[in-house]
């Protein structure tokens, strides 16, 4: 008979604990129940890592909602069964029904269905540790359901403690490493190597690609960040792109991630909101444009008093940050407080409305409808080659109709208003300048003139387009 003598690990008890490991859910059928904010965060990490999920629950919030108009999940709106179990790998269970969570619970073990139910440790065959992500790097805090709130202090930790140049750095390494395999057949010399260089090369080399004075090629072309001061972290300048979700750039997301601090313009949807974890602090410039000015100081007084006590700060802008998002006078009004830009995706090509076309439009030019405290801004004239895009003008849709009439632009030129274009209420309406100013439009909207804007007025054009947009939100 064999004897197995178990070594425990220094510090640990004779009690089991859990197997740390990841679960690879990409193109998996998940179930959650819930559709509270708990539910929320469950579903959002599920979709990061690509599972295929199903939320049962008779009510969910705004931004399951958003994510269900986007294709992203199915909703069963109604109470749990049973037979919602079929096909699946794994149930998350957020709920405040302890009896109808343990009931779950019993019929996944029943068909051997990993089963996870929040606030419930005894009901788990897994936990879901406190995570943090940078790019490609996940730092996982658990304690085994024993305390989450700590996990999550733990991980803010170990967060702030992470080089900035982190996920970079990740970047350029798995690079090196295809390189090195590639030259070096002997497997001893090539981890010897490798693990040499990450041992000793500093966190910024590997981040801009340097190893022994050579560049990766991961590296290669790369713009140069901007330069950090030592021991502090810029306030971040962030595009929120036009409304979706998915168009996000990862920097921003992970912006979001790690932000204490986030203003946003009062455009940007709940549903980006709801992907930082820090407080988040609206600008509200709607009403009374006179007041801007005033409102936007205070913001910016605000950005930099945190900064000041040690927090990650994130302006963040609906849009593009560089197309009509403030960017020279929020830098100048910060100064000298360090900046970093985010570029995004812009509303300038989120419709997917076409700017140019062949023997139809060879050049664009775009403009916002409001200046400077709300004063009105000068409309280039007229060109039968050019198609004008008009930003910020759902408020003031009869006066630019005039101001384009008095400009000599023919009454009969089409003209295309997209209105929360990639969001679920996404609308597209086609008038003429002469009947632009009768339309009822909701902000956020870009209307197009002249130029291009005559491909929306052609017979199934514009239900043609809007049925191949349905069809990539839906995935």
């Amino acid at each position: 008979m064999s004897v197995r003598t178990i070594i425990p690990f220094p510090g640990t008890t004779t009690e089991p604990v859990s197997y740390m490991a990841g679960l690879r859910l990409s193109g998996r059928d998940v179930l959650v129940v819930g559709g509270g904010a708990i539910a929320t965060q469950r579903v959002r990490a599920l979709l990061a890592a690509g599972a295929l999920v199903s939320v049962v629950a008779p009510r969910v919030g705004t931004e399951l909602q958003a994510r269900l108009a986007a294709g992203e999940i199915v909703h069963h709106a109604r109470l749990f069964a049973p037979a919602d179990l079929q096909g699946i790998a794994v149930v998350l269970v957020a709920i405040d029904d302890r009896v109808v969570s343990a009931a779950i619970a019993r019929y996944a073990r029943q068909q051997r269905i990993w089963v996870n139910v929040a606030d419930r440790p005894e009901l788990c065959d897994f936990y879901l540790p406190a995570i943090h992500r940078a790019g490609p790097v996940q730092v996982a805090v658990s304690t085994d359901g024993a305390g989450p709130g700590l996990a999550a202090r733990l991980r803010d930790e170990i967060r702030d403690a992470l080089p900035a140049e982190l996920p970079a750095a990740i970047e350029n390494f798995a690079a090196l490493r295809k390189q090195v395999r590639a030259e070096q057949p002997d497997s001893a010399v090539r981890m010897a190597k490798l693990a040499k260089i990450a041992r000793e090369t500093p966190w910024s080399d590997l981040a801009k690609g340097l190893v022994s004075g050579t560049t990766t090629d991961a590296s290669a072309g790369r713009l140069p960040r901007p330069p950090r001061l030592a021991g502090v972290h810029p306030i971040l300048l962030a595009s929120a792109g036009p409304g979706d979700p998915r168009l996000l750039t990862l920097a921003a997301r992970d912006a979001l991630a790690t932000a204490d601090l986030v203003v946003a313009d009062r455009l940007v949807p709940a549903a980006i909101l709801a992907l930082t974890r820090g407080r988040v602090v609206r600008a509200d410039d709607k009403h009374d444009p006179a007041s801007v000015p005033a409102a936007q100081a205070k913001l910016y007084g605000e950005l930099r008093e945190a900064h000041a006590r040690g927090e990650r700060c994130l302006r963040l802008c609906a849009g593009d940050v560089a197309i009509f998002g403030r960017l020279h006078e929020s830098v100048e009004a910060l100064s000298p407080v360090p900046v970093e830009v985010i570029p995004g995706v812009s509303a300038l090509t989120a419709a997917g409305h076409p700017l140019t076309a062949r023997g139809l439009a060879d050049r664009f030019t775009v403009v916002t409808a409001r200046g400077a405290e709300g004063a009105p801004v000068d409309l280039p004239p007229y060109d039968p080659r050019q198609t004008l895009v008009i930003f910020m003008g759902a408020g003031s849709l009869p006066a630019l109709q005039g101001a384009l009439l008095c400009l000599r632009y023919p009454p009969g030129a089409t003209a295309l208003v997209v209105s929360q274009a990639t969001q679920p209420g996404e609308s597209r309406q086609v008038a003429t300048v002469a009947t632009l100013g009768s339309l009822d439009v909701e902000a956020p909207a870009v209307i197009y003139v002249g130029g291009t804007a005559a491909l929306a007025a052609l017979s199934g054009q514009g239900e043609q387009l809007r049925g191949r947009e349905r069809q990539v939100e839906g995935g």
